[in-house]
């Protein structure tokens, strides 16, 4: 299979509870976040995906409740390493809409373009550190058909639409 997916925000959640990846890649905007452009992400005006949130702060163990309904996904969620990969310089900002919202613990935000390297360039970088699957959902099926990630074998790419969830 190509590995290929179209998904929302809660068949993004039904995947990567199914497949129980090492790692989760996420776009910041018009994918986790309602922010485009670069511009930095302001809470009140912009808003994160609720499917995907819910999920990092189950991931994380951000309640008693939410590690009650993991059950046996409990293990693997402890170890999945979620890495925002984004164009977006403002990582402040990124960090502080996450905080507000409980899901900076397990979440490393890589502004690519102040680091000088590319969402592909940092998603095989991470994935050739520790061996598993890993999931990368994006907005721009640009990114996720870039040449340098079609040899990753073990990496499921989610075509991801932002607005769609809206309607």
């Amino acid at each position: 299979s190509c590995r290929l997916h179209r998904l929302d925000g809660a068949g993004l959640v039904d995947l990567v509870r199914s497949l129980k990846p090492a790692f989760l890649f996420l776009d910041f905007d018009q994918t986790l976040c309602s922010s485009k452009s670069g511009f930095p992400p302001m809470p009140g005006k912009h808003r994160l995906q609720e499917d995907v949130v819910d999920f990092l702060r189950c991931a994380q163990g951000a309640g008693d409740e939410e590690r009650e309904h993991a059950g046996d996904d409990e293990g693997w969620m402890n170890s999945l390493q979620v890495c925002i990969v984004s164009r977006n310089p403002h990582k402040q900002e990124i960090e502080e809409m996450l905080r507000q919202r409980g899901v900076e613990e397990k979440v490393e935000v890589c502004c690519v373009k102040v680091e000088g390297t590319t969402k592909a360039r940092k998603i095989v970088e991470k994935m050739s550190e520790k061996g598993g699957i890993a999931v990368y959902a994006d907005d721009d099926v640009r990114e996720l058909v870039d040449s340098s990630l079609i040899p990753c074998t073990s990496l499921h790419r989610v075509i991801f639409s932002f607005r769609e969830l809206n309607n």
